[in-house]
């Protein structure tokens, strides 16, 4: 189980190691592991979107602890931050101004009418009007004819 752990926390252990590296510090593997707990306990304290100002914190004081400046721990936070959060944002950012919302309430209304075809004039619960009486359907398939 410590050796799935381990795997899990692999990746994430070596992209912060990377961005303390491009800031300017090379940790060694047990400071990585320091900081990538203490990254982890951090989501713990309520905080701000995408955890900020909490991961600073931590790595403001990790860095302190191995004797750093708490300067380059905040830097590579951010830069943390950036790399994991930015990628996500501009592709949901990119998937809403597609209309990916009207896409899905398309694919929504179009189950909804065709499980309605099948049944009975029962209203979906996916359609947003509502139930149509009988002599409504009646006046809309008169004009039509």
């Amino acid at each position: 189980m410590m050796v799935l752990s381990f795997l899990v926390y692999l990746p994430d252990i070596l992209s912060i190691w990377l961005a303390v590296k491009a800031v300017g510090i090379t940790l060694s593997f047990g400071n990585s592991l320091v900081l990538a707990g203490a990254a982890s306990l951090a989501t713990l304290f309520p905080g701000g979107p995408a955890f900020l100002g909490t991961l600073q914190f931590a790595y403001a004081l990790t860095m302190q602890f191995i004797e750093e400046p708490a300067a380059v721990g905040v830097a590579a936070t951010f830069l943390v931050q950036a790399c994991y959060y930015l990628p996500v944002a501009i592709i949901a950012a990119f998937i809403v101004a597609g209309g990916s919302g009207r896409t899905l309430r398309t694919l929504l209304n179009f189950r909804s009418s065709s499980a309605q075809d099948q049944t009975d004039d029962s209203p979906s619960p996916f359609s947003a009007s509502r139930p149509v009486s009988a002599s409504r359907k009646a006046r809309e398939s008169s004009d039509w004819i």
